[in-house]
């Protein structure tokens, strides 16, 4: 096809745009998780008949879609919190989505390459291997990776699709969601052997369904109110974002933690409170510090909380978003301070060339990166601490859970997203931490969603956003043995990493001789 017309073209991206918009649809909090496995047929359809240019640009025009209806929340942070111009919220916002769709733009290339290569790859044995290697790629770079909402993540309400996840991380389920898709591609353009590939397809699927169901089932759900277990209370004290930091308001803070935890925490051994619930520095205060001790002496039990840090070092303060662990005497006897920060959240990159975004971190500092990944020991266990968006991370979760973490907690505060998807799809993700490496999590918000999640990533109780309130639950602590995932990481992402660079091979060393010749070419008539 050499020529594109104008209405082929609009078709095209139409039809690339439509697959955004179900890719959007299917994560939280529409959450219309069953769309997720034909979303990207349209797409499919749309480049099937481009030219590797026109493939490169319908993939980004899917993932710009997608991008944008996934990560439309940070306006509303910006603008809000930040005091960042609408204008300019908009336009970061449209900047993200569009660097993020780049990568999408790259599987699209890749697709068409592959597919050009005369090897033999067609889109179902293709796309799936480069999506996840798009998607492993995505959570390295840049500034450390954004795997915000892969497509696997779509499929967490859906507890069977998900549990291979602990032998293949997140991106075994993304496979999955993109063969169905390609298949039904295939399937609807009754392409030549069909048949054994929807044969291949449904075998696939129906083993690792099957498998998902067998891992629910030797996982049943445990009874809250069962005494064999650490009873957890996790606190919800609903602060106003815009009232946290306000030095008038630290002594109501204070006290509305400390009432629900009193009120709340007959027999409990583990209370849990949020990311930043103490809004000053708690190493320091002479005045809040004994009202916090008191807590978890009245209460006799363990007090987990999230509060900012410092540490002096040859003349030189740092300042950290930490969490302080304090024993049933009221002893600080753990500390970690959180090693993946929120770029223009907690620190700004490129500050020089971007000072109209300081004010993003003005209210909390700006913070430096902790040196060290590993969990909390108590006479509980050791407890895996993950503060705010290092739960999108699988590899915090497996450092924790290598070194022994029975128990998953994850510290943070949503309440700079309002009622936006934010705090679901941040949620959701951290459900998919439980199901990879076979352990329980614990959610304290400051504002919601708080929940128990369970092994499965099935959620065990929740607590809604902006309300104030405590939940309660008994957490088995007799969790042994480490998954697949656990133990070995993202070697099914890096496998299908290695296959679609060979699967590329032989394109792109005919693109790299076509280069060569046209350069020497050059440099002949020059």
């Amino acid at each position: 096809m050499n020529q594109w017309s104008a209405r082929a073209a609009g078709c095209d991206l139409a039809l690339a745009a439509i697959s955004g918009v179900l890719i959007a649809a299917s994560m939280p909090k529409v959450s219309m998780w069953i769309v997720a496995w034909a979303a990207l047929v349209p797409f499919f359809h749309a480049v099937s008949a481009t030219n590797t240019r026109r493939s490169m640009f319908l993939g980004w025009i899917m993932g710009f879609v997608a991008y944008l209806g996934i990560l439309y929340w940070v306006v509303h942070t910006q603008v809000v919190y930040g005091g960042v111009p609408t204008v300019v919220a908009l336009a970061a916002m449209v900047l993200l989505a569009a660097a993020c769709a780049c990568y999408m733009a790259i599987f699209s290339l890749c697709l068409a390459l592959a597919a050009g290569s005369g090897s033999g790859w067609s889109v179902l044995s293709a796309a799936p291997f480069l999506w996840v290697a798009q998607e492993y790629i995505l959570s390295k770079f840049p500034l450390g990776g954004f795997p915000w909402q892969l497509l696997g993540y779509s499929q967490v309400p859906f507890l069977p699709a998900i549990q291979v996840a602990d032998v293949t991380g997140v991106y075994g389920v993304s496979f999955l969601v993109v063969m169905v898709n390609a298949g039904l591609y295939r399937f609807l353009r009754r392409s030549r052997g069909w048949h054994r590939e929807a044969a291949a397809v449904g075998t696939i699927l129906a083993l690792s369904l099957g498998y998902g169901l067998l891992q629910l089932h030797r996982h049943p759900p445990e009874e809250s109110s069962s005494g064999k277990g650490v009873q957890t209370l996790l606190i919800q004290a609903n602060i106003d974002q815009g009232l946290k930091w306000d030095e008038r308001f630290r002594t109501k803070t204070i006290e509305i933690y400390r009432n629900l935890s009193l009120k709340n925490g007959k027999n409990a051994r583990f209370i849990i409170w949020p990311e930043t619930a103490v809004p000053f520095y708690y190493q320091s205060n002479e005045k809040y510090r004994p009202i916090i001790q008191d807590v978890a002496r009245r209460t006799g039990a363990y007090l987990l909380f999230g509060s900012p840090g410092w540490h002096r070092k040859d003349g030189e303060v740092s300042y950290f978003n930490s969490a302080f662990l304090l024993d049933p005497q009221g002893r600080t006897v753990g500390r970690y301070d959180k090693v993946h920060l929120v770029p223009y959240g907690e620190y700004i990159p490129m500050r020089r060339w971007m000072p109209f975004l300081n004010p993003l971190v003005q209210g909390v500092g700006d913070f430096t990166p902790g040196e060290r990944v590993a969990p909390m020991e108590t006479e509980l266990g050791k407890i895996g601490v993950l503060i705010c968006f290092e739960s999108i991370f699988p590899n915090l979760s497996r450092a924790m859970v290598r070194q022994g973490a029975w128990l998953l907690v994850n510290l943070t505060n949503d309440a700079w997203h309002g009622r936006t998807s934010e705090p679901y799809q941040h949620l959701n993700m951290a459900q998919m931490r439980s199901v990879e490496n076979r352990r329980p999590s614990a959610r304290a918000t400051n504002t919601g969603i708080t929940a128990f999640i369970d092994e499965t990533g099935r959620l065990q109780e929740t607590l809604g956003l902006f309300r104030t309130g405590v939940l309660r639950r008994s957490i088995s602590s007799n969790r042994e043995g480490q998954t697949f995932y656990t133990r070995f990481g993202d070697v099914f992402a890096i496998l299908c990493l290695i296959v679609s660079i060979l699967m590329l091979s032989p394109r792109l060393s005919r693109v790299r001789v076509s280069i060569k010749r046209h350069i020497s070419y050059r440099r002949f008539f020059s």
